[in-house]
């Protein structure tokens, strides 16, 4: 491959396919890493929506109680 490249006069001829291959390579390898080291987080959606009834349950409690202090 080198000599044909010389033989044209353009000593990088040729070597793209090669340049390609191999930063596809690094690509494939560097995702294959990332997925590897990533976790997807847990996410409790039931939890937090249970803590946000019982918070907005304690709120209305606290107004009726301060609404019946009022005399209203």
């Amino acid at each position: 491959m080198q000599a044909a490249a010389e033989a044209t006069g353009a000593p990088e001829a040729g070597f793209q396919h090669e340049w390609r291959r191999r930063a596809a390579e690094a690509v494939d390898v560097a995702v294959r890493e990332a997925h590897a080291q990533e976790a997807q987080p847990e996410y409790d959606a039931h939890h937090r929506v249970a803590t946000l009834s019982n918070s907005m349950g304690a709120l209305i409690v606290a107004a009726q109680r301060a609404d019946e202090e009022d005399g209203l």
